[in-house]
C-alpha cells in the first residue's frame, strides 16, 4: 500500500489479464437513462496523470446496471486529468479534478454539469454548517472558499502547508496537515485557532457517532524518516487527542479511514481491508483480502452497512470494486475505470 500510494503521489507532484466477474451479472457498458429511484455507487477513477482519462463509474445497485464514463455520457465531454474526489450534498455533487485545476458542480444522479471553476490542485471539499464550501489544495497552501451556486471563489484562508481531508465537529473545522504532521483547527469564520500534533503524515479524518474526531496517520513514505503509523482520537471540545493506537510494524501504511454510522465501526486499508471497533484495547481485524489485489479506495454505505473497496491493479488497466457486508464477506463486484479511488453512495 505504501509503495502504491507513493507511486501515485509522485506522479501527481512531478508532473491485463481481465478478471472473470462474479456476483450480479448482465452489466451494461452504456445506459441511456439514469434511474432516479435507485441507489448509486459513484466511483471516482483518477485516470493516469496527464492522459486526461479520469472518469466516473456509476453502479446502480437495485437494477444491477453500470455506466462507465458516466460524466462523459451525461455531458459529451471528458472529465479531465486526475479525478481526486466527489462530495455529495443533497442532489448536488462537486467533483475535484486535481491536475486539471477544476471544481465541477453536477446534478445527481445524472451527473449533468451545472458549473465549473478553476481552483489550483483541488483535493477535498466540505460544506460547513454555515453553508460555506471549503476546498483544500495539493500545491497551494490555502483553503479556497467557494460559492456553492456558481463556484466563484469568495475568499481564501491561509494554511501553512498541504491540507487533505477535513471534517466539522463542535463548530470547528479539522483539517489534515500532511507535511506538518498535525491536524489544523479552524473556526467556522475561517480563523486558524490551533494545530494539534499527531502522528506522521495524517491524510484521512472522520467523525464518529459521539462527535469525536479520528485521524489516521500513515507514518510517512520515506524509509529514512518514517514512523510507526497511528490512529488517533481527538476531543473536539478540548482540542487535544485523547487516545491512540500505534501500529506494530514499520511497514504498515494504513489509509482511507472510513466510519460506518450504522454499526459504529471504523474501516481502513492496510494491503487488506481492516475493521476497528474504536476500543484501543482491541486490535484491528483483517476482514477481507484478495491475493494479487492492489486495494486503493474505500467507501461505506452506512444505510446498508456495506463496505466498498477498489482495486487499482497496475494503475493502467481498468480496476475493480468489491462490495462487502459489514463483516467483510464478499457480496458482488464490478468493473471500474482506471485507478478507482473515491467511492460515494447516493440515494
Amino acid at each position: 500500500m505504501r509503495l502504491g500510494i507513493l507511486f501515485v503521489v509522485l506522479l501527481l507532484v512531478f508532473s491485463c489479464k481481465k478478471d472473470k466477474p462474479f456476483g450480479p451479472q448482465g452489466l451494461e457498458e452504456t445506459v441511456s437513462e439514469v434511474d432516479t429511484a435507485v441507489t448509486h455507487f459513484y466511483v471516482t477513477n483518477e485516470g493516469n496523470f496527464t492522459l486526461s482519462n479520469a472518469s466516473i463509474t456509476d453502479y446502480e445497485i437495485e437494477t444491477v446496471t453500470i455506466r462507465q464514463n458516466a460524466f462523459e455520457q451525461a455531458n459529451k465531454q471528458a472529465l479531465g486529468d486526475v479525478a481526486q474526489s466527489l462530495l455529495v450534498s443533497g442532489n448536488t455533487g462537486y467533483l475535484f479534478i486535481n491536475n486539471s485545476n477544476e471544481v465541477i458542480k453536477v446534478s445527481l444522479p445524472s451527473l449533468k454539469e451545472q458549473a465549473r471553476m478553476t481552483v489550483q490542485s483541488p483535493r477535498y471539499g466540505l460544506i460547513t454548517s454555515t453553508g460555506e464550501f471549503w476546498v483544500t489544495s495539493l500545491n497551494k497552501k490555502d483553503i479556497f472558499v467557494l460559492d456553492t451556486s456558481n463556484l466563484n471563489i469568495t475568499k481564501t484562508l491561509v494554511a501553512n502547508d498541504w491540507l487533505e481531508e477535513l471534517v466539522e465537529a463542535d463548530n470547528h473545522i479539522f483539517a489534515c496537515n500532511v507535511n506538518q504532521h498535525a491536524v489544523d483547527v479552524y473556526s467556522l469564520e475561517g480563523k486558524q485557532i490551533k494545530s494539534i500534533a499527531v502522528g506522521n503524515q495524517p491524510q484521512s479524518i472522520v467523525v464518529d457517532n459521539k462527535g469525536m474526531v479520528w485521524v489516521l496517520c500513515d507514518g510517512g513514505y520515506n524509509p529514512r524518516d518514517r514512523k510507526l503509523a497511528r490512529l488517533m482520537e481527538i476531543d473536539p471540545i478540548s482540542l487535544s487527542y485523547t487516545s491512540s493506537y500505534t501500529f506494530k510494524d514499520i511497514e504498515n501504511s494504513p489509509a482511507r479511514l472510513r466510519y460506518n454510522t450504522t454499526n459504529g465501526m471504523f474501516y481502513f486499508l492496510n494491503r487488506s481491508v481492516y475493521s476497528f471497533t474504536g476500543d484501543f484495547n482491541k486490535e484491528p481485524q483483517e476482514i477481507f483480502k484478495q491475493e494479487g489485489s492492489n486495494f486503493y479506495g474505500l467507501g461505506v454505505d452506512s444505510e446498508s452497512g456495506n463496505v466498498i473497496v477498489t482495486d487499482a491493479k497496475d494503475y493502467s488497466k481498468r480496476g475493480r470494486a468489491y462490495v462487502l457486508n459489514s463483516s467483510g464477506s464478499l457480496l458482488y463486484d464490478f468493473e471500474t475505470g482506471v485507478i478507482p479511488q473515491d467511492v460515494v453512495v447516493y440515494r
